[in-house]
């Protein structure tokens, strides 16, 4: 299965133990099944949030940068969308899932990407709801 994990996602898992850094882990782990697609913008957005607002542990961004380098697959999305209009940096996720050909993206965005359940046939959905879909040990 190919993933978008929204930004909102990484920050999750960088400040809280649970299900977002659980999720991110395993999706990016050597037995994972699942391809994890990211971007450029997505990456800056989170490591600024990180940096920016001294969330969490900055020890963190080169262990996860180091994580997404080895396993996830880096897309250059090429098509322009604006179909988030309350957010428009909501749209950067649905560019990448485009330019991924993805199945699926993870999001805690309840006000934007949340609502629209899927863009192009693409999924969006809750990351407790994709837990579900994980493997168990």
């Amino acid at each position: 299965m190919k993933i978008v994990f929204d930004t909102n996602i990484y920050l999750a898992s960088t400040l809280f133990d649970g299900l977002c850094l659980n999720l991110v882990e395993a999706c990016l782990g050597p037995k994972s099944e699942q391809e994890v697609f990211i971007s450029k913008d997505i990456w800056k957005e989170f490591a600024d949030k990180v940096i920016e607002k001294r969330l969490g542990d900055k020890a963190y961004l080169p262990i996860l940068q180091k994580s997404l380098e080895k396993r996830a697959i880096w897309v250059e999305p090429v098509e322009k969308i604006n179909i988030i209009k309350d957010d428009p940096a909501d749209n950067k996720i649905l560019e990448s899932a485009v330019a991924a050909h993805a199945d699926l993206i993870i999001t805690m965005d309840k006000k934007h990407l949340l609502k629209l359940k899927q863009f192009r046939g693409i999924g969006i959905v809750h990351p407790i709801n994709f837990s579900y879909m994980l493997p168990k040990d």
